[in-house]
């Protein structure tokens, strides 16, 4: 097994307060389409071993938090890193990220790149540099892009959730600060991934933000 694999397998908020999807006649439907893409984190299960982390996907947990206000659509992928979304690399269920964001049909893509990207060693500048082309591309095309943040899961992975801050003030996009949300003892199975509880908790933070961010909260 290639070490990029190995590492794989182990893998896996500061807001506006206007929408940022209009409203008004023919501006976006009752319920928008919320793309939600990324690594293991978005997925809730390690490559190889499916379900051994999460049986209630995040997204589901999310929507289910939405209660019918937006739809979220996972395009996740266990370590899938920010430079493997724009080449549409191996495995990821959409093509090249400038053709897929053309097409899509997202009203609203959130990105939730980082934890991947950390732990497989992407340099930081490559790291910005690649989640500053996937907002580019996806404003470019008329989506409203949202940025996730990164729980404080490891030593060091922080550093990474501040890039992504970084990239949000710098593009002028949202940004979902995770920092904060608490982490217990036995949250983590595999001492990195969040077991259940701990993706549930996070899910609920993404769904009342993005209820917030979307203006369909309330």
């Amino acid at each position: 097994m290639s070490i990029r694999k190995t590492l794989c397998a182990w893998l896996g908020c500061c807001t506006l307060p206007t929408p940022i999807v209009p409203t008004g006649p023919g501006a976006a439907p009752a319920r928008p389409l919320v793309g939600i893409y990324g690594d293991s984190l978005t997925v809730g299960t390690v490559e190889g071993q499916p379900n051994n982390i999460n049986h209630v996907p995040p997204v589901r947990r999310i929507n289910e938090h939405a209660r019918g206000r937006f739809f979220g659509i996972s395009y996740g992928r266990p370590g899938a890193t920010a430079g493997d979304a724009i080449a549409g690399a191996w495995g990821l269920v959409y093509a090249r990220w400038a053709e897929h964001v053309a097409q899509a049909p997202d009203h609203v893509m959130v990105l939730r790149f980082g934890g991947a990207d950390y732990l497989l060693g992407v340099p930081p500048a490559d790291f910005v540099a690649h989640l500053r082309t996937l907002v580019q591309q996806a404003q470019a095309a008329g989506k409203a892009v949202v940025l996730v943040g990164i729980p404080d899961l490891t030593p060091g992975v922080l550093g990474f959730d501040g890039l992504v801050r970084q990239v949000a003030q710098a593009e002028g996009v949202r940004y979902i600060d995770l920092s904060g949300v608490a982490i217990n003892p036995g949250d983590q199975p595999d001492g990195f991934h969040p077991g259940q509880a701990l993706s549930d908790r996070i899910a609920e933070v993404i769904a009342r933000e993005l209820l917030d961010i979307i203006g369909a909260g309330g």
